[in-house]
């Protein structure tokens, strides 16, 4: 059965050659939160990464992607859609909202804008 290809955007194109110039040296969730970040963001995501990268004993996450908070493990959580909803406005905020908000807002001590 063939399936109709989604039509990719001039914005898709640029954004897919910004984020694979260091997809090599990302790790793959790393990879999955810049390509889902709007492209006008792409920077404030890369902050918002190295923050949260120099922390780690406060915020990291799992292989699978589930946030790990303060060395406890947050299950259901998905470090690419907290990502994500904290650029864009979303009416719901994914699981574990609260605590990734918190350890950026508190605890991390770089600039995200």
């Amino acid at each position: 059965m063939h399936h109709p290809r989604q039509e990719r955007t001039e914005e898709d194109s640029e954004k897919d050659e910004v984020v694979k110039s260091n997809s090599e040296k990302e790790d793959f969730i790393t990879t999955k939160i810049l390509k889902a970040a709007p492209l006008r963001y792409l920077n404030t995501t890369r902050n918002i990464l190295d923050c949260i990268k120099e922390k780690p004993s406060i915020l990291s996450w799992t292989p699978d992607g589930e946030i790990v908070y303060k060395g406890k493990h947050l299950p259901r959580t998905n470090i690419v859609k907290l990502v994500v909803d904290l650029l864009r406005n979303r009416k719901q905020s994914p699981v574990g909202s609260k605590e990734f908000h918190l350890a950026l807002r508190k605890e991390c001590t770089c600039n995200a804008s």
